[in-house]
């Protein structure tokens, strides 16, 4: 299974995010697809293929560095289009406030799984972000500044949650887009 390591989202900011994707990407369908509904998150850890008798050891794995971990506020900053080299891929919303902690967090979880699971290919986030929307795959730059545009004109503050917990999230792939089982939840210390 594919498997994140990540935060969702309260419900109110889940909300917030799901008004921005739906409206956004009615408007760009062509070009963008949205992240499944109620399923806005910050990422620590990705591996592409985790075999379902491992999520034991995992959990275990992610447990021990975030005992010393207390929760914290993080605010997510306006949506903005993230690019790899030319090709637009994302937007997303960074955060403003937290970053450092989001950021500590991250290495930690990181450093842990490739301990503990040293046969997984884990990968990270660069920047602490929550995904809102994917570019399609035949999206050019043309692309990304209309929906830049289009962001420049949402009527949509930064807006703050609390990360407390930390989530092992499935993630199968479906015609229909990805879709997300929470298989654990460890709480922050």
């Amino acid at each position: 299974m594919r498997l994140f390591v990540g935060t969702l989202l309260g419900a109110a900011s889940q909300a917030q995010c799901d008004r921005v994707v739906t409206s956004l990407v009615l408007e760009h369908r062509p070009v963008l697809r949205g992240v499944p509904a109620r399923s806005a998150h910050v990422t620590y850890a990705f591996c592409a293929s985790v075999a379902e008798t491992r999520l034991d050891a995992i959990a275990h794995a992610v447990a021990a560095p975030i005992a010393g971990h207390r929760p914290f506020l993080v605010r997510l900053g306006r949506p903005q289009v993230a690019s790899a080299r030319s090709r637009p891929r994302l937007v997303c919303a960074e955060a403003i406030l937290g970053s450092a902690q989001v950021q500590a967090l991250s290495d930690a979880i990181g450093s842990s799984l490739r301990v503990a699971c040293p046969d997984l290919a884990w990968s990270g986030s660069r920047t602490p972000h929550v995904t809102l929307a994917r570019f399609r795959k035949h999206a050019k730059g043309r692309d990304a500044r209309t929906v830049s545009r289009a962001l420049a004109d949402l009527e949509m503050q930064a807006f703050e949650d609390w990360i407390a917990c930390v989530h092992l999230v499935a993630s199968e792939l479906t015609d229909r887009g990805p879709v997300y089982h929470v298989r654990s939840e460890i709480p922050l210390a």
